[in-house]
C-alpha cells in the first residue's frame, strides 16, 4: 500500500500567481504538509491528497487547515 501524496497549490507575494510548493515524496506526508502550513511556510489555496492505489484525488484543503490551527492553539 503506497501512502497518499500531496500537492499544495499556493500564493507568493514574491511570486505572481498560484504555484504548486514542491514536496519530496520521501518526506511527503499530511503531518509535512500540516506543519507547513502551521510554521507559516504555506498559504494553501488548495491541498490535494492522492491516492495512487485507489486511483484518486481528493480535497482535503478544509482538513488540513483545520488541524494546523488547532495544532497552533495547543
Amino acid at each position: 500500500m503506497t501512502n497518499p501524496l500531496y500537492f499544495i497549490e499556493t500564493q507568493s507575494p514574491r511570486i505572481r500567481g498560484p504555484w504548486f510548493t514542491e514536496v519530496d515524496r520521501d518526506t511527503n506526508s499530511r503531518a509535512a504538509v500540516i506543519d507547513l502550513i502551521r510554521t507559516g511556510e504555506v498559504d494553501p489555496v488548495k491541498v490535494l491528497e492522492i491516492d495512487e492505489d485507489a486511483g484518486s484525488c481528493r480535497d482535503v484543503t478544509e482538513e488540513i487547515v483545520a488541524e494546523a490551527m488547532d495544532m497552533e492553539v495547543a
